[in-house]
């Protein structure tokens, strides 16, 4: 439902109702059992406070800043990932390049294929993961390659491992972040009592991490790709993330664009394994092709994806002010 202001600043609303007010007045004007549903002329009956005119601007400006560094990560890492397919030689990926469960046309032919039981092997006999349409995928890519172990510290993954969950109240214990909250702008977890946490093990600037638990829908995060920035440094994530560190020779920004590349994701998406909850086989993600190109190409791609992914933290710290500022200035009048 779109709103659209006219007698205050869009960044002023926006702020007043992601605040804790805002969306406190929002929640309790639902309806509805199973879904809970707001209609225009409920959103059309709350009432706004009327801010001073420097007020709005400044937190206007906040959030227009905040907008505009999105657009500007948005656009860096689009550049990436055109920059490292240009250099390799690759390709944009159409639906027919790759097999998918969902919705499809039926002009879509029917992927069939053979393959030699010698070259199946102990690992899986799952025909998704012999897909005869990723393999001549892999095959296309004309330029050096390395399999993913060879780029990783000690040729391997890790991941955080498993620990009690016992929810205490927000501000105390260890902040949490599952697959469901890492991919919101602004990450927000759940709290859990820091006995028996293992606090050696949190997320170190530039791991690049892979949601490794869920299903096979085209718009679900499972194999989505994320790149660990201000936001996540130090955090703790739950066990189901698959988590790399590269070596020196290939940076980690470089391998978050190709893992996050259309090619990444359906190879990933390739080697799943599992029936309702589905996880990529272990073995084959190490053997996930990576493109080798020019050492001075693959730091430009890991510098504009760093910058892009600062960007966003930055973004979210002037969100979070401007919507600190709303809250602090409605408590003044409280008091």
């Amino acid at each position: 439902m779109r709103v659209i202001p006219s007698t205050i600043k869009e960044g002023m609303l926006f702020a007043y109702l992601a605040s804790h007010y805002g969306h406190l007045l929002l929640t309790t004007n639902t309806y509805g059992s199973v879904i809970p549903t707001l209609n225009a002329l409920m959103i059309a009956s709350l009432p706004i406070p009327n801010f001073p005119k420097e007020f709005q601007e400044c937190v206007d400006n906040l959030i227009q800043d905040s907008a505009q560094l999105r657009e500007e990560a948005f656009e860096q890492l689009a550049s990436a990932e055109k920059m490292l397919k240009e250099k390799a030689g690759l390709k944009r990926l159409s639906s027919d390049d790759y097999d998918y469960y969902g919705h499809r046309s039926s002009q879509r032919k029917v992927s069939c294929f053979t393959r030699n039981i010698q070259d199946i092997g102990t690992t899986t006999i799952n025909a998704f993961n012999h897909s005869e349409r990723i393999r001549k995928v892999k095959s296309s890519i004309n330029c050096d390659t390395k399999p993913l172990k060879d780029i990783l510290i000690n040729n391997d993954t890790f991941s955080t491992g498993s620990f009690p969950r016992i929810e205490v109240n927000p501000g105390h214990g260890i902040m949490l972040i599952n697959q469901s909250d890492i991919f919101d702008s602004i990450i927000k977890g759940k709290y859990i009592s820091r006995r028996g946490v293992k606090v050696d093990n949190l997320v170190e600037y530039g791991e690049v991490l892979i949601a490794g638990v869920g299903t096979l829908g085209e718009n679900e995060t499972f194999c989505r790709t994320i790149f660990a920035n201000e936001d996540l440094k130090e955090q703790l994530v739950s066990g189901e993330f698959i988590r790399m560190k590269t070596i020196e020779e290939v940076p980690s920004g470089y391998l978050f664009a190709w893992l996050n590349s259309d090619y990444g994701f359906r190879f990933l998406r390739n080697i799943q394994a599992g029936t309702k909850l589905c996880r990529p086989i272990p073995k084959l993600v190490l053997e996930i092709p990576v493109p080798i190109i020019d050492q001075d190409s693959m730091m430009e791609i890991d510098k504009l994806v760093r910058e892009a992914h600062t960007k966003r933290h930055l973004a979210n710290q002037k969100e979070l002010k401007a919507i600190s500022m709303v809250e602090q200035e409605i408590e003044k009048w409280n008091n």
